[in-house]
């Protein structure tokens, strides 16, 4: 499907946007919230993201791009071992998802991933525990405390994951907070 000149997939994922939880997605309240609460700003704690263990999402788009990186990015290959490029490579992450959200290098992070090596580090880390547990996916949709509707993943699994990450964030403090 990938190398189809029709494909359309996104070019990037944005973790706020893609989650899709609207009253999250509005604008000012990520400005507000999320920069302000939720934002680690202690990069010394930021974690390493193995290329072979930890969920890192790329989203290679150019059809071209992917089939000629691949077999090049690795040991004993053209390009030699993957290695971060600060300049391409953007990762934003967030605990307790534990994601790596892939925003610059998909096509270069993908054959990393393929292969089974290398490490990232991110560019960004948010800690959303403290609202986590504000929000219930049903499969479908996101639901508020009132059970009201309030959006809808951009992928379903997004929000599987969301749901195993409320019990992740009750089993373990969070890394990032005091």
């Amino acid at each position: 499907a990938f190398i189809k000149p029709d494909y359309d997939g996104p070019d990037q994922l944005d973790w706020f946007h893609d989650i899709g939880i609207k009253s999250l997605s509005n604008k000012s309240l990520y400005d507000s919230f999320c920069l302000s609460e939720c934002k680690v700003t202690d990069k010394s704690l930021f974690p390493e993201l193995n290329l072979a263990s930890d969920v890192i999402i790329p989203t290679p788009w150019q059809p071209e791009r992917i089939l000629n990186n691949l077999g090049t990015i690795g040991h004993n290959r053209p390009c030699g071992s993957f290695k971060q490029d600060f300049d391409n490579h953007l990762i934003v992450y967030t605990y307790p998802l534990m994601i790596g959200w892939v925003g610059g290098g998909n096509h270069s992070i993908m054959q990393g991933i393929i292969g089974g090596h290398g490490i990232l580090k991110p560019e960004e880390v948010y800690d959303i525990t403290s609202i986590i547990n504000k929000v219930t996916f049903d499969g479908i949709v996101w639901r508020d405390s009132d059970n009201k509707s309030i959006g809808h993943p951009r992928y379903p699994e997004i929000g599987w994951v969301w749901e195993i990450a409320k019990s992740i964030s009750k089993l373990e403090s969070s890394p990032y907070k005091d």
